[in-house]
C-alpha cells in the first residue's frame, strides 16, 4: 500500500511540473525539479506514516539535503536559459501529439524512475535499525558524495561564468574525474542505500533497499548521463586531450 501511495504522490508531482513546463514552453523544466521529487516523497511519507525513529529521520534529512541542494543548483543554472538540447531534439521527433508524448515519455517516465529512487526509503519505513556500524558507514559515504557533488557543481558554475569558447574545466575535482558531479551523485545514493540496508530484516528487503542506488548508477553511467555528454564532445580536440589523461567516473589519476 505504501508503494502505491508513493507512486500516486510522484505522478501527481510530475503532472504539476508538466503543467509548469507547458506554461514555460520548456520541457527541460523537469530537470530542475528532479531532486525535489524525492523531497516531496519523503515529506509525504513522514506525514502519511507513524512510528518514525531517529535513524529514519536521519535518512529523511539526508535525502532532503540532497534534493534541495540539487534543485537549487539546477534552478540557478538552468531556469533562465533556453530549453536543454536533449529536449529540443526530442521535439523534432515528436511530430504528432507532441504534448502527449512529452507527458508520457518524459514526465510519467520520470515519475517511474523517481519511484525506483524512492523504493529504498519506502522499504525501510516500518523497520527498526539492526546494524549501527553499517548505518554509520552509509552516512559517511553519503557525506563524501555530497561534498564531492557540491564542489563539482559549484566549480562548474563558477567556470561557466568566465570560460572562453571551447575551453574545458580541468581543475579542482574536475582534474580527478571527467564527471565528478555524477560520481558524487552515485556515491550519495549508495550511502543512502546502505543506511537503509542497516534496517533490513530479510534478503528480499535488502535487495529492495538497493534498488535506488542501482537505478541512479544505471541512469548516470548507462543511459542519460555520461554516455550522452561524452558523445556530445566527440571530435573536440580539447576534450579528447582531457579524456586521455582523466578518468570518466572514479576520481583517481589515470594510468
Amino acid at each position: 500500500m505504501t508503494y502505491a501511495f508513493g507512486a500516486l504522490v510522484l505522478v501527481a508531482f510530475f503532472t504539476l511540473i508538466y503543467i509548469v513546463a507547458l506554461i514555460r514552453n520548456d520541457y527541460s523544466t523537469v530537470d530542475v525539479f528532479w531532486g525535489m521529487a524525492q523531497v516531496v516523497l519523503v515529506v509525504s511519507l513522514a506525514l502519511y506514516l507513524d512510528g518514525h525513529g531517529l535513524f529514519h529521520w536521519i535518512v529523511y534529512g539526508a535525502i532532503m539535503l540532497w534534493g534541495l541542494r540539487l534543485s537549487w543548483y539546477l534552478y540557478r543554472r538552468n531556469w533562465h536559459k533556453p530549453e536543454d538540447f536533449r529536449y529540443q531534439a526530442m521535439r523534432k521527433k515528436w511530430v504528432k501529439l507532441e504534448k502527449l508524448q512529452a507527458y508520457i515519455k518524459v514526465y510519467l517516465l520520470q515519475s517511474g524512475f523517481a519511484l525506483l529512487m524512492g523504493i529504498t526509503v519506502i522499504s525501510m519505513e516500518t523497520l527498526s535499525l539492526r546494524y549501527l556500524g553499517v548505518f554509520i558507514g552509509g552516512a559517511f559515504l553519503f557525506g563524501v558524495g555530497f561534498i564531492f557533488e557540491t564542489l563539482a557543481d559549484e566549480q562548474m558554475m563558477a567556470f561557466q561564468k568566465i570560460k572562453k569558447p571551447g575551453e574545458i574545466l580541468t581543475t579542482g575535482v574536475w582534474k580527478l574525474s571527467r564527471h565528478p558531479n555524477y560520481f558524487g551523485e552515485v556515491t550519495v545514493w549508495w550511502g543512502i542505500g546502505i543506511m537503509a540496508l542497516a534496517h533490513a530484516n530479510t534478503l528480499l528487503v535488502a535487495l529492495l533497499m538497493l534498488i535506488s542506488p542501482i537505478t541512479i548508477t544505471y541512469l548516470l553511467l548507462g543511459l542519460s548521463g555520461i554516455p550522452i555528454l561524452e558523445k556530445r564532445y566527440d571530435g573536440d580536440p580539447n576534450y579528447e586531450a582531457y579524456r586521455k589523461k582523466t578518468r570518466a567516473f572514479f576520481p583517481f589519476p589515470k594510468k
